[in-house]
């Protein structure tokens, strides 16, 4: 079989050859052949998005503008040093926010009438809207300055200003660890900006994670600034109203006690009298369904409590000045002298919002969840003929944060969905004490090698592969699973098992703690 012939001429270029022949040249333009020459360099690819880079280049070549990057003032992240700043970083943060706190606020809503359209209301609180998204834009141009990822959809900010419109006493509710954080102290200023006889309230969650010093510290503090606070205890109010108790895991916490009673007594007595009487209660419960000790004494943390006394012998059992539910709902209706009382409440996902809810109304009334949007509208809940509760739904508001590992361990950003791990653990190792992650977990940390500083924080590192070998955690590979632990470590002191707290400005931290 011979060869294949080649493939005929198409008809356009045999129309080109019977009319100017095979090796006609012709005159062309000098500008036709630019063009053609341009076109084979062309890359006739199209483009819709780019990456924030590949957007500046694209930028600057159009604007033809040339431009050098320079290596100056390089800083090397490593492991060991993520999530970590140094005193001098904290310097230059702590001037940039103070230079641009005004800037933090909430979105107004624009003034209306009852004459006012919907639509016209609706362009207006859209135009409100992206102006305030336009102020909180200059902030992120800073190089210093990040902001908690606030809330961006309009329809969450319009359910906050007619929860205010209706309330005569809005509660924020703030988490005890760091109250100055989920605060936000624009939103008092809109309250009044509203109705100079609304009261605004601030409902400190978690109060019993604070020592009674700690929580003076606090209150002296607010109550300088011309706040109203009340600390309170969702948690402990909540076990008051359910009295159901897991026997198994009690069994198991008597057991731990006895073991533990004889090895402690001589160091309970001595830093801690009303924790050994305490056990001296525990201990002579004929009922072991039902023991006599409430709030932070109950059973199923007892034996969590004990390991730590060691190293935290403030820590306080006396939780007498926090409020209860009966004394929380008598302060609502004692602000406001008028039959009906509307008692509005907002606060960050993760601060015990849903569990106050219900815990006031003595059931479950609205789902608890850790991420926003659980809370699709305001609801209003009738407490008895005098109160009703105002529901928001979680909002999170722009406020300062060093980096993003310290919004993880506030709990702001799911930690099911973090990518990093590495820099909220470095820096939960330098909250935690080395000694209270041993004890905490039974596991026993790398020292610091040969020529390290002995009393150096542990790294992420070292954490986390004691914990996974430890429990099991392991990658296909053979290696301790960092990430599996990461997130149980992680959420272990979100929900105060691992407990940090922040002091109040001015207050010393060694005071503090």
């Amino acid at each position: 079989m011979g060869r294949k012939k080649a493939k005929a001429p198409g008809l356009g270029q045999s129309l080109i050859n019977d009319r100017f022949g095979k090796k006609h040249t012709g005159h062309r333009h000098a500008a036709e052949l630019s063009a053609e020459h341009d076109a084979t360099q062309l890359n006739l690819q199209s483009v819709t998005e780019l990456s924030s880079l590949d957007d500046f280049l694209a930028t600057a070549q159009l604007a033809g503008t040339e431009f050098t990057a320079e290596r100056l003032n390089v800083h090397f992240v490593t492991n060991e040093t993520k999530g970590i700043i140094s005193e001098e970083q904290k310097e230059r943060i702590d001037a940039a926010q103070t230079e641009f706190q005004h800037l933090l606020g909430i979105p107004r809503r624009p003034p209306w009438t009852q004459e006012t359209t919907k639509e016209e209301l609706e362009k207006s609180e859209t135009e409100s809207f992206l102006s305030w998204r336009k102020k909180l834009a200059v902030i992120q141009d800073n190089d210093d300055l990040i902001i908690t990822p606030y809330e961006k959809n309009l329809d969450f900010w319009r359910q906050l200003w007619r929860v205010i419109e209706r309330s005569d006493v809005f509660v924020q509710i703030v988490d005890a660890r760091d109250p100055l954080l989920f605060r936000c102290i624009d939103m008092e200023t809109y309250v009044k900006e509203v109705d100079p006889s609304k009261q605004n309230v601030l409902l400190v969650n978690k109060a019993d994670l604070l020592s009674s010093q700690q929580r003076s510290a606090w209150r002296s503090y607010f109550e300088k600034a011309g706040v109203s606070v009340v600390f309170w205890s969702a948690v402990l109010e909540n076990e008051k109203l359910d009295d159901t108790y897991d026997c198994a895991q009690l069994e198991r916490d008597f057991f731990l006690l006895i073991l533990l009673q004889e090895a402690f007594k001589h160091t309970v007595e001595k830093l801690n009298p009303a924790l050994a009487s305490m056990f001296v209660q525990l201990f002579a419960c004929p009922n072991k369904n039902k023991h006599p000790i409430s709030g932070p004494c109950n059973v199923a943390i007892v034996s969590c409590v004990i390991p730590f006394i060691i190293f935290f012998p403030s820590t306080a059992l006396d939780v007498e000045d926090l409020y209860d539910r009966e004394k929380l709902i008598a302060f609502f209706k004692s602000l406001v002298d008028k039959p009906n009382k509307v008692v509005g409440m907002v606060g960050y996902p993760n601060v015990g919002k849903s569990s106050t809810v219900n815990t006031l109304m003595g059931v479950k009334k609205t789902a608890v969840s850790a991420t926003p949007g659980r809370t699709k509208h305001f609801q209003t809940l009738h407490i008895d003929n005098e109160l009703c509760l105002c529901d928001c739904p979680g909002l999170v508001f722009p406020s300062f944060v060093s980096n993003k590992a310290e919004m993880v361990l506030s709990g702001i950003l799911p930690i099911d969905q973090m990518r990093d791990h590495v820099a909220p653990v470095n820096l939960l190792g330098r909250r935690i004490p080395r000694k209270v992650v041993e004890v905490t977990y039974g596991v026993n940390i790398q020292k610091p090698k040969e020529g390290e500083d002995p009393n150096r924080s542990p790294t992420a590192s070292e954490i986390l592969s004691a914990h996974a070998l430890s429990r099991g955690f392991m990658t296909t590979h053979g290696q301790p699973d960092d990430s599996r632990s990461a997130r149980v470590i992680l959420k272990d002191y979100v929900n105060g098992k691992l407990l940090c707290s922040v002091a109040p400005p001015g207050v010393d931290d060694a005071e503090y703690k």
